[in-house]
């Protein structure tokens, strides 16, 4: 898959999700420290810059496009209260051949009890 061929399944993502609910895992605050919530945070999918959008991580499989999106706590939770900014990893894509990961959430609709 080409770069921009990526970058529209990368957008699609996120505008398919942009004010839904998921359940996570794990966060990251502002300042890229991962948070692990146990149980999982509700969260919501709000507006993200396409600088964030298009994050790219370089390693030994190739270029990866992992997209940051902007996220908002739904409910309280302890692992997170009081900090201000965080983001969730969307749907990444590996740049030669359109390889796909998930990232640690599901969509709250879908979650199982």
């Amino acid at each position: 898959m080409t770069h921009d061929e990526i970058m529209e399944r990368v957008r699609a993502d996120y505008r398919a999700h942009l004010g839904k609910l998921l359940r996570t895992r794990y966060v990251m605050r502002e300042d890229s420290v991962t948070r692990l919530c146990e149980p999982p945070a509700l969260v919501r999918v709000i507006e993200t810059s396409d600088e964030d959008l298009e994050h790219t991580c370089d390693g030994d499989e190739g270029v990866w496009h992992d997209p940051y999106w902007n996220v908002e706590l739904v409910e309280q939770h302890p692992s997170v209260d009081g900090v201000r900014s965080l983001w969730v990893y969307g749907t990444s894509y590996r740049e030669h051949d359109g390889k796909v990961e998930t990232s640690c959430w599901e969509l709250a609709e879908e979650v199982r009890s």
